[in-house]
């Protein structure tokens, strides 16, 4: 049933992106280095057997955050590994990879039980509480991401031992629930993410069953402002006070976007992974929608996806693309504008999955429509939030926080692997396909759009594209088209005022794009350093060095004089831009910033503090001299102060901000937006 380029998992394959272009250095490193790298921390972990449903001691460690088992996770690392592999083996063969993959498809189906459920943890260690706790204990979310890795190995191999599998579960889940009024479960999962599965397993297979299962997870989401999770919790025997520890009190449904039906939910709220996977889900819904399935619905979840994504992208996201700022739920203050770049400053997370999740969305959404902003911020988070951010340029450490400043409790660094190891695999998996994100099909017209640049070839019916660039260091993206169908080329906001076109195409911008026809068309596009200054609800007052797409950031590893995390570096509004010098460093090609006498250290102002009486030679109190004060409460407004005198400034060293933690993995000061000199 599925059309050969719905989904940036099918359109990869008529996708060539160049070797030695930015995202095929990319591809190469995950490809020849990520994926035995992670294949070896499955295996030392426990993870690559745990399908064998044998107890092992670690089951029998305490939980680190409550209800939550350490390993309860384990499903979906080894799904997204199997996922991304199978996207690599369609172009670069490896005999010992797809055994592994076999022995793992082969693991997964025996650990199937007789009536299709599929769960390590609840097999093994709770058999009688199979779900019993869809709040916290995602037995749904797991499933979903063994669809997806099921739907990767039948792309691979043509196979569908591994998709019968998860039909099973899905038929099995359809009979557990649904409607209350057909004696069913009226639950849904507290991490959305097997809705999306269930879609594409929809539309790769033609099942009913996994439509009907995925629109009633959406619609019900949120009945009754999350009542299906005070029953469960009773039916427990919990206290009703009571509350994970990842929400900060009960009843804070908001965390799991079930505090209200979707259609109703005014903001965008808690886990941020949770809220892209599921709105990733409300907009493959809608297109079905609008493309025969109909739906009463429809139209009201159109609504809301649009207001939760502008409050997200306006409120909510960071410059760099990512998103969530509170650490307690991984997630979205409830307070707009609320966007603090280091834990000392009240907080920063945008995790690297959630990142990976905006453009997820964004995606869907331009299956909808194509936009422009939307292909803006998938483009922002592309570069700067997700993969590259979430995985070194050598293949071999990870982030799964996104901090854009340091501090003493928080350095900034890479690592081996995570307790929760949800982003390296993730990473993996959509550096497998990131040719299918890059472009799509427009509707039922058989036209392209572009939405992002590349070096490389598309394929889609009678049309081919051949793209030719080295962005994003450099802006000049030469697009060749050979046949019938207009190619959609978007123009990002950023450069929308100074591109050109040669020839110019015959139709204007719109909605962000301009339209090609046959033939070569060269697009030069103003790759220039710019400052962008902090929205001022956000309470600071900062600026931030951009290049092209690229977000920049300062680390203490090329301004070795820094110690303080940059929190007192000042930059002016006023550089002068053309003075800044591009270096090109690093075997990836780099390009570092050198701004010359540009940083300014805010010298610290000196406070009344008060100082405890000493006793004089009679016994008589007397006073002891407090601080010094250089300047009043009342002038503190009046001006500022500076180390740096004009002329004399620091002289600066900007790294992209993916870069950061590369040379030199732990212990990094590093700061993304300076103090505004003034």
């Amino acid at each position: 049933m599925s059309t050969a380029a719905r989904y940036p998992h099918d359109r990869f394959r008529n996708t060539q992106v160049s070797d030695d272009s930015f995202w095929g250095r990319w591809r190469t490193v995950a490809r020849e280095v990520t994926l035995p790298v992670q294949l070896k921390m499955l295996r030392d972990t426990g993870r690559y057997d745990a399908f064998n449903l044998k107890p092992i001691d670690y089951y029998k460690t305490p939980y680190t955050v409550w209800p939550v088992p350490d390993w309860l996770f384990w499903e979906s690392d080894v799904a997204k590994w199997v996922e991304g592999t199978c996207y690599f083996l369609h172009t670069h063969p490896n005999k010992e990879l797809r055994g592994h993959v076999d022995y793992l498809v082969d693991l997964i189906e025996a650990a199937q039980q007789k009536d299709g459920y599929l769960n390590i943890h609840f097999v093994v260690n709770e058999p009688d509480k199979r779900w019993s706790n869809l709040r916290d204990l995602h037995e749904l979310y797991n499933g979903g991401h063994l669809i997806e890795a099921a739907l990767a190995h039948h792309q691979l191999t043509g196979s569908e031992q591994f998709l019968n599998v998860m039909l099973r579960f899905v038929h099995y889940c359809a009979s557990v629930f649904g409607p209350a009024e057909q004696g069913k479960k009226p639950g849904y999962p507290g991490h959305p993410e097997i809705e999306l599965a269930l879609l594409r397993l929809y539309d790769r297979t033609g099942d009913q069953t996994s439509y009907d299962l995925a629109r009633f997870f959406i619609n019900e989401r949120g009945s009754d402002g999350g009542k299906y999770y005070v029953d469960e919790q009773a039916a427990r025997g919990e206290h009703p006070q009571l509350a994970p520890a990842m929400m900060p009190k009960k009843g804070s449904y908001w965390y799991m976007q079930a505090h209200a039906l979707i259609k109703d939910q005014k903001t965008i709220e808690g886990h941020s992974v949770r809220a892209g996977y599921l709105l990733t889900a409300v907009a493959d819904l809608v297109e079905m929608q609008q493309k025969g399935k109909g739906g009463e619905e429809t139209q009201d979840l159109l609504v809301a996806l649009y207001r939760l994504w502008n409050n997200m992208v306006t409120e909510k996201m960071y410059i760099t693309g990512g998103t969530g700022s509170i650490k307690q739920w991984e997630g979205f203050s409830d307070i707009g504008y609320f966007l603090p770049q280091a834990t000392d400053e009240g907080g920063c997370y945008a995790e690297t999955c959630s990142a990976i999740s905006v453009f997820m969305v964004a995606e869907r959404m331009l299956a909808l429509k194509l936009d422009g902003t939307v292909a803006d911020v998938a483009e922002r988070a592309l570069y700067n939030a997700s993969v590259t951010a979430g995985m070194s340029a050598d293949g071999h450490s990870f982030t799964y926080v996104n901090q854009l400043a340091s501090s003493q409790a928080d350095f900034c660094e890479r690592h081996s692997w995570f307790q929760c190891a949800c982003c390296p695999p993730n990473v993996l998996r959509s550096l497998g396909i990131i040719g299918g994100f890059l472009w799509s099909p427009v509707g039922q017209s058989g036209d392209i759009a572009i939405h992002q640049y590349f070096d490389g070839e598309i394929e889609h019916g009678d049309t081919k594209v051949k793209i030719t660039t080295k962005y994003p260091w450099n802006g000049k993206v030469v697009i060749d088209v050979t046949g019938s169908k207009t190619v959609h080329v978007r123009i990002p906001g950023w450069a929308s005022e100074k591109y050109t076109v040669s020839p110019q195409p015959a139709t204007k911008l719109a909605d962000g794009y301009i339209a090609l026809s046959q033939g070569s068309t060269t697009l030069s596009l103003p790759l220039e350093p710019r400052l962008v200054a902090s929205h001022p609800y956000t309470g600071q007052d900062t600026l931030t060095l951009l290049y092209g797409p690229l977000v920049y950031c300062l680390e203490d590893v090329d301004n070795a004089w820094e110690s303080n995390h940059f929190k007192d570096l000042c930059l002016s509004a006023d550089l002068d831009l053309s003075s800044l010098k591009m270096e090109h460093r690093d075997k990836e090609g780099v390009t570092f910033i050198h701004a010359p006498t540009a940083g300014y250290h805010l010298q610290q102002l000196q406070v009344v503090t008060a100082a405890p009486p000493s006793q004089g030679s009679n016994g008589h109190a007397k006073s002891a001299q407090g601080s010094v004060v250089s300047l009043g409460m009342n002038d503190v407004a009046s001006k500022r102060s500076y180390e740096e005198l004009e002329g004399q400034g620091k002289d600066l060293i900007f790294v992209p901000y993916y870069y950061r933690a590369n040379r030199r993995k732990e212990g990094v000061q590093m700061r993304t937006s300076l103090r505004r000199k003034v």
